[in-house]
């Protein structure tokens, strides 16, 4: 029983990590063109933002 739980949590894992890089993706795409985003930004991606997000996700 606990092997298929493992199976089903790492599958879960897979489809949300899938969802989430396509939501990015489409952020950076959707802002490309904009004038006035902040500095370090790509498309309405703030880039300094990212590195504190691993440890904050553990």
């Amino acid at each position: 029983m606990q092997r298929a739980d493992a199976q089903r949590g790492s599958h879960e894992l897979g489809a949300g990590l899938s969802i989430a890089v396509t939501n990015v993706i489409g952020f950076m795409v959707a802002g490309l063109h904009l004038q006035g985003l902040p500095p370090h930004s790509l498309g309405y991606i703030w880039l300094p933002a990212w590195p504190p997000l691993p440890p904050a996700a553990c």
